[in-house]
């Protein structure tokens, strides 16, 4: 990744004058974000400040506004197979704007990405079968299946306000199993059909939901995003998924800090910490996100960022070889894209 300057701080004399002032934003931005978190500042106030900032300074490095994207700044080389970020339309009048892409229609395994859209399609039965984010899911025997989720065990119960935090922060596929469970259980009840697996059904009900969303090369397999023959997805069609999840508070109210007390109810009752999996969840211009790995090699995520003018952004990342390559290439790509366009100006979120 030689070209990704704003990854290693700031550029030795070869690069020349012209690169060392185009960095300028990001030092500046380090040594704020650096005061403001010495002075104890919350990580609300410390995105905001830091986002004033980006808008005064990426709105001033040029007086000429730029017709296409990276104009004025190379695109980053990343590690990973496949990567898109974009702008999201604020209207129904307004498209999409692409700001980085690479393979991005690429089929690879979503991994835990495949949570994203078990917490939507749950979220959507919900009201339809008369459930509440304070009624309680069960966790059953049958739902130990997969490597991760051990927060949770056979004969606990915990409220699905809870369920949604455990798939989006820890990533608890135990969880995301006892969601498919129930709520394919209350399909095929309705349905009168008793002959199909409760998970199976509720799979059916995720590649509708695929359907209906336009993710035309995603098919998932379960509902946790373990290693399945066919399951995979692009970063275009993750990026769609994301668009959605955004329209979601429930599951926006979990980004908003990067841990949860879980209240599990049961035989033995507890209070569970559990905390997010994405390693920028603080970053000032993140707002959450999803991670998804299957190892050895291969590290996903899906990120909701903000502009230096508080306009959405969607970055996902499929199959960085390590963990270290997928937060490098993500916070290359989201530098980068600030400085890709001349934003308008408007108030930070």
């Amino acid at each position: 990744m030689e070209n990704c300057w704003s990854c290693r701080g700031p550029p030795s004399p070869r690069y020349g004058t012209s690169a060392a002032r185009s960095l300028r934003p990001l030092w500046s931005g380090a040594r704020l974000a650096a005061a403001l978190i010495a002075s104890g500042a919350t990580p609300r106030i410390i995105r905001t400040q830091i986002n004033q900032l980006d808008s005064i300074q990426v709105c001033k490095e040029s007086a000429i506004p730029a017709p296409r994207p990276f104009l004025r700044y190379s695109p980053p080389e990343i590690d990973a197979q496949s990567a898109i970020s974009l702008k999201a339309a604020k209207g129904e009048q307004e498209e999409h704007e692409l700001l980085f892409d690479k393979s991005s229609a690429r089929s690879l395994p979503p991994a835990s990405l495949t949570k994203l859209m078990t917490a939507v399609v749950m979220l959507d039965l919900m009201p339809r079968f008369g459930r509440s984010l304070t009624d309680y899911l069960d966790i059953d025997e049958a739902d130990v299946v997969g490597g991760s989720g051990i927060n949770v065990k056979p004969s606990d119960k915990v409220v699905f306000r809870d369920a949604i935090a455990n798939l989006m922060l820890p990533s608890s596929n135990i969880t995301a199993n006892a969601v498919a469970r129930t709520f394919g259980q209350l399909l095929l009840d309705v349905e009168g059909n008793s002959g199909t697996d409760a998970r199976e059904r509720f799979v059916v009900e995720m590649n509708a939901k695929a359907a209906e969303l336009e993710m035309r090369q995603t098919q998932f397999r379960n509902p946790s995003g373990q290693p399945a023959r066919g399951q995979l997805t692009t970063a275009a069609d993750m990026a769609k998924l994301m668009l959605t999840v955004a329209r979601y508070p429930e599951i926006m109210a979990c980004w908003e800090t990067p841990t949860h007390v879980m209240q599990v109810a049961g035989p033995e009752p507890r209070e569970q910490k559990i905390s997010s999996t994405v390693r920028v969840i603080n970053d000032y211009d993140v707002l959450g996100g999803k991670t998804g790995t299957l190892l050895p090699d291969c590290y996903n995520v899906a990120i909701l960022s903000e502009a230096p003018n508080g306009d959405p952004l969607v970055t996902v990342i499929l199959r960085a070889p390590d963990q270290m390559s997928l937060y490098t290439d993500l916070r290359c790509i989201l530098d980068a894209v600030k400085r890709s366009r001349d934003w308008p100006r408007g108030t930070p979120g």
